[in-house]
């Protein structure tokens, strides 16, 4: 199951294609709320986690692989912890939670400065640019519509529009508890360039103290949109 991040609904579309899954059933989907979904995103990412969990089971693909980007990386452990039998395992490509941790505030803080001007104004595109720019560098457009489409920063325009003030109220609640009964191999894959907070952020849970099989991998690829910059 792969699981898209807070914009972009076909964000995980370059995965597709990949040798490395052949043999695979894919399921490539648009979270409630974005892409050709729809409704409106929910405000808890416990409504998402349950939306693949029932899509899972409707397909008659209960255990699976999960595999998600930012968001819905986040969205991938949320689900594991709350039914940890839906897991087979886990991929989170930078989607360590760094809501809780010390450095958070500091991240927050840089991305409200970067966003007050075009966000005052109301205007999206700006602001979904200046995200991205600080999330996967000046050139992020290159790699997003070589392997996403020319689409891409259109539809994640619309995407950022439809998910307006619901998108920063969207918390991942797993708990400690949870995370000791997520049994299966967890993996965070960030880039060489990835900011230290996404694994600070993964690391708050304790996976590895609890004796989850956890590994975390550098890649030389990029920042956040993983995805769309390389072949994973």
């Amino acid at each position: 199951l792969l699981i898209h991040g807070a914009a972009i609904a076909d964000g995980m579309k370059p995965l597709m294609d990949q040798p490395a899954f052949a043999g695979f059933k894919l399921i490539n989907y648009h979270r409630r709320g974005f892409g050709e979904s729809g409704g409106q995103p929910p405000a808890e990412i416990s409504t998402d986690a349950d939306d693949a969990r029932k899509l899972l089971e409707h397909l008659d693909s209960v255990p699976a692989h999960l595999i998600g980007h930012s968001y819905g990386g986040l969205t991938a452990l949320q689900l594991a912890g709350e039914t940890p039998s839906v897991a087979r395992s886990i991929v989170s490509l930078e989607g360590g939670d760094i809501a809780r941790i010390p450095s958070a505030k500091i991240v927050r803080e840089g991305f409200a400065a970067a966003l007050k001007e075009p966000l005052e104004k109301g205007d999206v595109e700006g602001a979904l640019d200046r995200s991205l720019r600080i999330l996967a560098g000046l050139d992020y457009r290159t790699g997003l519509e070589k392997n996403v489409g020319a689409h891409a920063f259109a539809q994640g325009v619309t995407d950022a529009m439809r998910a307006g003030a619901n998108q920063p109220l969207r918390t991942f609640s797993i708990s400690r508890e949870q995370a000791v009964a997520i049994t299966c191999p967890v993996f965070l894959v960030t880039g060489s360039e990835s900011d230290a907070a996404m694994r600070e952020g993964f690391a708050e849970y304790g996976f590895d103290a609890h004796g989850v099989n956890v590994s975390v991998e550098v890649l030389e690829l990029t920042r956040s949109l993983l995805p769309s910059a390389a072949t994973v």
